[in-house]
């Protein structure tokens, strides 16, 4: 029988700066914030970690230049038996309309506690840029319902809201938040790993037959964020390691994950750091452009 590939099992280990990042992000539990990073740095997946720690009910969802609100606050929809319309919430009034037998704030707030998290955050259009700011008052936050007459209520207290961005430029399809917006969230702007990379890929790959590969995989993205131009995230090492555990050459793995990736003007500099740290592979492969795809 042929063998079967290895499936990767691994939990995320978190270095002292991704265990400062945690500390500080839960005393603010409850207030807007937005955690500012590359891509594949593990922005979202700290913030659900956090959440599932406080026992919250997690929806996350993910802004871009053409949604609509209503993909996120409701629409009416046609009745099933008639030829009439109801109202149904969406993802945002779901989360964050009080239950019915609330009192807050005569008393205190019996609903579950929720975590919204807005995943490129700084994608959104102008029209769900303005609707955050009602919901980020710092008083009582609400929302307003333009789909539903005009429709409002009060965001129950034990929401938290926190969203994920990329940097402004570099290649990433962002744009500024409103100023307004922006002075409403508390940042965290991180420019560095904050997962225990090295934990984590020896945890991925066994030591037979792979003794040192973890070592030589973290030595190889030092000098690779060494500029902004060939910067390896934790994700991109991360898929490198699962593609080796399936049984993928180190330098296809390396390309399929990474190297594809990058124009034509990054890939050059590249090759010659993968020679630097995996020659013998490297010649045996007859070198990054000689393979297939």
């Amino acid at each position: 029988m042929p063998a079967t590939a290895a499936k990767p099992q691994h939990k995320i280990m978190y270095n002292a700066t991704g265990q400062a990042l945690i500390d500080s992000i839960e005393r603010h539990e409850g207030k807007p914030l937005i955690l500012r990073a590359r891509k594949g740095m593990g922005k979202s997946v700290v913030l659900e970690q956090i959440g599932r720690r406080q026992g919250r009910k997690i929806a996350k969802v993910n802004l871009f230049k053409t949604a609509k609100a209503r993909t996120f606050f409701g629409s009416y929809y046609p009745n099933t038996n008639d030829f009439g319309l109801h109202w149904e919430d969406q993802v945002w009034t779901e989360l964050c309309r009080p239950q019915d037998d609330c009192t807050f704030p005569e008393v205190a707030c019996i609903c579950p506690k929720t975590m919204l998290i807005i995943d490129e955050i700084n994608r959104g259009n102008e029209d769900i840029q303005a609707r955050l700011l009602s919901m980020t008052e710092d008083g009582r936050p609400y929302i307003v319902l333009l789909e539903k007459g005009n429709d409002a209520f009060v965001i129950h207290p034990n929401v938290w809201m926190v969203g994920t961005m990329n940097p402004i430029g570099g290649g990433y399809s962002t744009n500024p938040l409103d100023a307004a917006l922006e002075d409403r969230f508390r940042f965290y702007e991180v420019d560095n790993p904050i997962a225990d990379e090295l934990v984590i890929l020896k945890g991925l790959l066994p030591k037979d037959p792979h003794e040192k590969m973890a070592n030589r995989l973290m030595n190889f993205c030092k000098d690779l964020r060494k500029t902004e131009e060939t910067y390896m995230s934790t994700r991109g090492v991360t898929m490198i390691a699962k593609s080796i555990l399936y049984g993928e050459p180190v330098i296809q793995a390396i390309k399929v994950n990474y190297l594809n990736m990058l124009s034509p003007e990054q890939r050059n500099p590249v090759d010659g750091i993968v020679r630097t740290h995996f020659d013998a592979e490297w010649q045996a492969s007859g070198g990054i452009n000689d393979l297939l795809f």
